[in-house]
């Protein structure tokens, strides 16, 4: 949890002369986490994040967490991003079969405390601005990046959410509508561009802009897919409850586990396209099923999965975001989530 030495009266009044006292006393609760302090001058993340030693910064973030009750993520998004291993960053710019390598050096150069709250920061932001469960953005963002913004997968994936459907030019302009009309000021703020396709140098870098411009558009997909998850829950809601014997406990159960089994709609829409988990889905409200609890029904669902090779990634994928939060969870010595 973090430290603050200021009345909160105090926080948005602050002058140049405490700022490094505040701040230190701020960040000190993560240095355990973090463990690698950058100090070089010429290091990429001290020199691109120095305009945030701004309270404000850390101000958002502490009060976003706290006031939703997940200031327990923090801790936990510092570890996932230090278990990254570090590696060399190569991807390919340019169009019309004109390419070049970039090679974008250490990835990442140095976990800094300035790095780690711009992630918190622009999660929270985005998180609040998108109709996303912030859950789901966590699950989803540590086990495809451990939270790094400059991360270029085995396939070609790139950014915090190893999106690749942002390659692809109709869902780029679909998500691109979204974001553009979105009204939050977290958009407007740092005037968010269209994706540049075919250059991944682009999508990948991590200045602050474009970090604000990745989680935006990962963002915007998850709350694309969070949308046809709730028509899927509400149909198989309708259909079970409209049964004859159907009971009101019986609907309370359904409801409780809501967010849950929307959230692992998405997750499996995310890793392999909508349309299966959404076929699976339908079968399972035709054969009017009904379970108890959430375990019994990701289980059938999973099952369904698996009966399906071309579907057998969604189920390993579900299997292993779920292990990678429980690993975490065991590095930090608590709950994530």
């Amino acid at each position: 949890m973090l430290a603050w030495s200021l009345k909160a009266e105090d926080r948005h009044n602050l002058n140049s002369t405490r700022k490094s006292n505040i701040l230190q006393a701020t960040v000190k609760p993560y240095y355990s986490y973090l463990g690698e302090v950058c100090t070089d001058k010429n290091n990429y993340y001290q020199n691109e994040f120095a305009e945030l030693m701004d309270p404000f910064i850390y101000n958002y973030v502490e009060r976003s967490f706290h006031k939703s009750n997940r200031f327990q993520m923090l801790p936990c998004m510092a570890v996932a991003m230090k278990g990254f291993k570090p590696n060399v960053v190569r991807c390919v710019t340019g169009k019309d079969n004109k390419k070049e390598v970039v090679d974008m050096g250490r990835n990442p150069p140095c976990v800094s405390t300035d790095y780690f709250y711009r992630t918190a920061f622009v999660f929270a932001r985005a998180s609040s601005c998108f109709a996303v469960n912030p859950r789901t953005m966590f699950k989803i963002f540590n086990h495809e990046s451990r939270f790094h913004f400059n991360a270029i997968g085995p396939s070609g994936d790139v950014g915090i959410g190893q999106m690749v459907p942002i390659l692809a030019k109709d869902v780029n302009i679909r998500l691109w509508e979204r974001i553009s009309k979105n009204e939050c000021s977290f958009v407007r703020e740092y005037n968010i561009q269209k994706v540049d396709l075919g250059n991944k140098c682009d999508i990948i870098s991590a200045e602050p802009k474009n970090q604000a411009r990745q989680i935006s558009y990962a963002a915007a997909y998850l709350e694309y897919l969070s949308e046809r998850a709730d028509l899927l829950f509400k149909r198989w809601f309708n259909k079970i409850a409209s049964l004859d014997g159907t009971t009101a406990a019986q609907k309370n159960s359904m409801l409780a586990n809501k967010e849950k089994i929307v959230e692992m709609l998405v997750m499996a829409s995310y890793h392999g396209g909508e349309g299966r988990p959404k076929r699976i889905w339908e079968e399972m409200i035709a054969e009017n099923i009904y379970f108890k609890n959430f375990a019994s029904i990701e289980d059938k669902f999973q099952e369904k999965l698996n009966r399906d090779p071309k579907m057998q990634s969604m189920a390993r994928y579900l299997d292993r975001a779920r292990n990678d939060l429980a690993d975490l969870e065991k590095k930090v010595g608590k709950p994530c989530l």
